[in-house]
């Protein structure tokens, strides 16, 4: 049985922190929305009066989690999935979602490397003198994707853009590495899904001619600096290519598993 929760319990609670680092999503957006917001709901899935999985939605996009994928009712949450009408995307542990895609048809699933990192963990690379820290302003944070070829596509659509880039700053930030010489943006990162105590790292970028020269690590790690001095005790991001493998790894994050996205 899957209900709506309008308040929070201490099981509920204890359930989800039992895998904080997978929680990201889920933890952030109810502090920052709380349970009574128009565009996050959250759901949790019961058998014998005990709880098995919890779904969050937010806008249009979807969230799992499950501490034991054997107590999911699988027909019941692809049911509960199909009664939208619109649905962008369902994320979670890739056990889950890999299982879940099977019986949705026409769904399309993305599958990356997981991983997290603790302050004691985090290799900082300093500043490069020649290149500074810009402004993030909305139409700068735009505007320094639209230049990396692997976000084009993404952020083709200037509006569209512009609410996603607003929706993420909600709970979230950017950093942009810029030329002090030229005063263009070279390498950018964001944090999304902040809460007091955990964040995610997202959409690492460098423009294809000022790559291979460490940049991404420097803006990754001093926003990762950044967000520790403020408290937080994990930070999460995942990646599905070896050159971000690697740069992720020389920053100290350690991989802990797999992470999916399924578009339906």
């Amino acid at each position: 049985m899957i209900i709506k929760v309008i308040e929070m319990t201490n099981e509920l609670k204890t359930y989800i922190m039992k895998e904080p680092e997978y929680n990201v999503y889920i933890i952030s957006d109810i502090e920052a929305y709380g349970l009574n917001s128009y565009n996050m709901e959250l759901f949790a899935g019961y058998q014998n009066n005990i709880i098995c999985f919890v779904i969050m939605r937010f806008y249009e996009s979807f969230v799992i989690y499950s501490h034991d994928n054997s107590k999911v009712n699988l027909d019941e949450v692809c049911k509960f999935f199909l009664s939208y009408k619109e649905i962008r995307s369902i994320t979670g542990k890739a056990d889950l979602i890999k299982t879940i895609s099977q019986l949705l048809p026409n769904s399309r699933i993305i599958t990356n490397e997981y991983a997290i990192l603790r302050k004691e963990q985090l290799i900082l690379y300093p500043d490069n003198k020649e290149f500074l820290y810009g402004p993030c302003t909305l139409e700068n944070v735009y505007g320094t994707y639209n230049e990396i070829s692997e976000y084009i596509e993404k952020y083709k659509d200037r509006y569209s853009s512009i609410k996603r880039i607003e929706n993420i700053c909600v709970n979230g930030r950017y950093r942009i590495l810029k030329s002090n010489k030229t005063n263009k943006s070279v390498s950018i990162a964001g944090s999304a899904a902040e809460s007091q105590n955990y964040a995610m790292i997202s959409e690492v970028g460098t423009l294809n001619e000022y790559r291979n020269r460490g940049f991404s690590k420097i803006v990754v790690s001093n926003l990762c600096l950044e967000l520790f001095g403020e408290g937080k005790k994990i930070l999460t991001i995942f990646y599905n290519n070896k050159i971000a493998q690697k740069v992720y790894k020389n920053i100290g994050f350690i991989p802990i598993g797999e992470y999916s996205m399924l578009y339906v």
